[in-house]
């Protein structure tokens, strides 16, 4: 509610990353465009920043006005999930009508978080999970890059499944300097920041020593950061070498969705739920935790920053 207020107190105030975007963006339109965009905007009301979210995503003016024409028709459960894929703070699972949003199989665990940042970042792609549906001819980018694997998927889980099998061939694609990665050993971590899509950022991976409180909280700070601006932090977990080498090397990907005041939310693909991982928690010993995929390391951060533009 106190977002909603700030908004309704100040329409144009650039809060996060969307907003600045949409700005930025509304600034270089034509005179029509930019009352077509700030008119869509208006008509969401508190929910204005689905359409920050969509121009920052690069949809066309006529596809945004669409989304806001077609807003109030909109079932319920589409539009909550087109508002927030993530579906909230509290622990619980992230459920898109009957679908679980659980990653498809053991090597998918990368596709699935990419995919879940790319439904956070682009609602557009988000209603054409949930519904099938694109809106004035528009197809979102990233669909269309994606192309024949995501195509003739007819219901939700179909095309959830569709998202996860094109972004895990994307990532593994060019894994290697001559070849792509073995699919069937998951996802390459170093990869994951190349493909990720979220309003123009940038991404770096960085190795982290969760043992060392300091690095912990100047992560911690970083991760939150983020998340205030509205860019989710993908994290690799693993175990240690107490459980064999094996076990040592990253060996799942989840992401963080948003802050709470003493930890982060984080989505889990194992489970297709939300987990709470505290402050504290940040700083690992041999303890596996659900927000980890039940592994008990932190192996390394993805973290934003802004993209300089071309």
């Amino acid at each position: 509610m106190a977002h909603a207020s700030r908004r309704a107190s100040d329409p144009e105030r650039p809060d996060n990353v969307y907003a600045r975007r949409f700005v930025a963006h509304v600034a270089q339109c034509s005179t029509g465009d930019r009352k077509a965009l700030e008119a869509a905007r208006s008509q969401l009301g508190s929910d204005a920043g689905v359409v920050e979210r969509a121009v920052a995503s690069g949809a066309p003016v006529q596809a945004v006005a669409a989304l806001a024409a077609a807003w109030e028709s909109l079932p319920a459960e589409v539009t909550d999930v087109v508002r927030d894929p993530a579906g909230g703070r509290r622990p619980g699972p992230v459920t898109w009508g009957k679908v679980r949003a659980t990653q498809m199989d053991r090597k998918t665990c990368g596709a699935a978080v990419l995919a879940m940042v790319l439904l956070i970042s682009d609602p557009l792609v988000a209603l054409w999970l949930m519904t099938g549906r694109t809106l004035a001819g528009y197809v979102p980018r990233d669909l269309a890059r994606l192309g024949r694997h995501v195509d003739g998927a007819r219901t939700v889980e179909a095309r959830w499944h569709a998202l996860q099998r094109g972004l895990h061939r994307e990532v593994t694609r060019r894994a290697y300097l001559v070849g792509p990665w073995p699919r069937a050993l998951g996802t390459p971590p170093w990869r994951l920041g190349s493909v990720a899509r979220c309003a123009g950022v940038r991404w770096r991976g960085t190795v982290v020593d969760d043992t060392d409180a300091a690095e912990m909280r100047a992560m911690a700070a970083h991760a939150s950061s983020a998340l205030a601006d509205g860019i989710p932090v993908m994290m690799i977990t693993g175990g240690d070498l107490s459980r064999g080498p094996r076990k040592a090397f990253p060996r799942h990907v989840v992401v963080m969705t948003s802050r709470t005041r003493d930890g982060f939310v984080v989505y889990e693909p194992g489970s297709g739920a939300r987990h709470l991982l505290r402050d504290k928690d940040l700083v690992r010993d041999s303890t596996s935790h659900p927000a980890l995929g039940n592994w008990s390391r932190i192996s390394g951060m993805v973290l934003p920053s802004p993209r300089q533009r071309r």
